[in-house]
């Protein structure tokens, strides 16, 4: 329930499936990075959870991100414990 609730719960899904994918680069389907993205897509290791691009409304809601299995793992157990 809430504001958000059924899209909050989506978004979550699409972290669990990167931890079930080995990890790797999540973007939005409507991300288009023309500015330092796309220079840092191209040299981009996946290793630590990092956060390239953000919707700038609504909290500044990750958009363009990139992280191994276990920082995918970690950041969703980080999302799921917060209170």
């Amino acid at each position: 329930g809430g504001p958000g609730g059924t899209f909050n719960r989506r978004c979550f899904i699409r972290w669990l499936a990167m931890v079930q994918v080995g990890g790797g680069l999540l973007s939005d389907y409507d991300v288009f990075p023309v500015k330092k993205s796309a220079v840092i897509l191209s040299e981009v290791e996946i290793g630590d959870f990092t956060v390239y691009e953000q919707v700038p409304d609504y909290g500044g809601i990750p958009c363009l991100m990139s992280g191994s299995k276990e920082e995918w793992s970690r950041m969703s157990d980080e999302v799921c414990h917060h209170n």
